[in-house]
């Protein structure tokens, strides 16, 4: 069996591969150029990032025997869909291993806001000393959209810190350590009711734009808006319009409809907006979590017996 690995990896991960499959061939490239057409042509699986746009159709036509993609991010947006139904090829992601390192940045953007971190480091570069007004998220209700595993763990911090918790679920049942959870007809009720609205859900034709004008305008005057999930997730020209006019009190933004985010962009003058550069999922730990999923996954491949994460192509997630 060829393997292709589109990562630099540790010693202990090639070993932990070679000691699954003991008679194959495992192969690391940072790109899918670097990879000869006659590897190509012998990989059974392959895997890859499924935001860099390097499995496309024409990647696919010089792979005949490729079986198995396993997507190194939890996002799949960028692959040829199609393509990979057509062919029958199983997709499996990385999704769970992004919790911890994306609920500690979530609450990076809420503690910045309610210190006021946002106007104080600016006030540092210019050099002045000025109080500010502060405040606490001890009760404060913080509103989840999408209560995966990246959700949860975003709960659990804000249950730490004393918060109400609430949260849209596509299956609206219970959720540990969720105080309610509303089915996704309920969004503008528990925007109306949240003090912090974090965005955790994957991008798919239902959820793009899911937050636009009328959901921005649903949500408190003194509310903060944060994505983490992907930028196109909200309308930005809504969200830019309703910022400038102090409709919401800021946003905590790591994504955004185009990235990089342009330098003309009227979001990098704002004071009620902070910007980070798609980096809340970046961890030292991420290629071990994420190679973890994938020898898993490998040795259930070897073996037929069930693997995690599998991709529903038709669905997007």
């Amino acid at each position: 069996m060829v393997i292709v690995i589109l990562s630099d990896l540790k010693q202990k991960h090639l070993e932990k591969i070679k000691s699954i499959l003991p008679g194959g061939r495992c192969i690391t490239a940072e790109n899918i150029k670097e990879v000869d057409d006659r590897v190509l042509q012998e990989m059974e699986v392959l895997a890859a990032w499924g935001f860099s746009g390097e499995v496309t159709p024409e990647m696919l036509a010089k792979s005949p025997n490729l079986k198995w993609l396993h997507v190194l991010s939890a996002g799949i947006e960028r692959l040829p869909f199609d393509d990979l139904i057509n062919r029958g090829i199983l997709v499996t992601n990385s999704r769970g291993i992004h919790g911890i390192p994306i609920a500690e940045h979530v609450f990076a953007f809420i503690l910045s806001f309610v210190r006021g971190f946002n106007i104080l480091i600016r006030q540092q570069i210019g050099r002045k000393w000025k109080k500010n007004k502060t405040q606490e998220v001890w009760g404060k209700t913080l509103g989840i959209i999408g209560a995966g595993s990246i959700g949860t763990e975003i709960a659990k911090r804000g249950k730490a810190f004393g918060m109400e918790v609430i949260a849209v679920k596509r299956n609206p049942e219970p959720v540990e350590g969720i105080d309610r959870v509303y089915p996704s007809e309920d969004l503008k009720r528990v925007l109306s009711m949240s003090d912090f609205v974090v965005l955790s859900v994957p991008l798919t034709k239902e959820t793009y734009h899911m937050i636009g004008e009328k959901e921005l305008a649903a949500m408190k005057p003194s509310a903060y808006l944060i994505n983490i999930s992907r930028g196109d997730v909200i309308d930005e020209q809504a969200l830019i319009k309703v910022l400038r006019e102090g409709r919401i009190a800021g946003a905590g933004l790591d994504v955004f409809s185009t990235e990089p985010l342009p330098e003309d962009s009227p979001l990098y003058g704002m004071e009620n907006v902070i910007i980070t550069p798609h980096n809340a999922a970046l961890s030292p730990m991420y290629i071990t979590r994420a190679m973890e999923v994938f020898t898993f996954n490998l040795k259930a491949y070897q073996e037929g017996t069930p693997m995690k994460n599998i991709v529903d192509l038709r669905r997007g997630y």
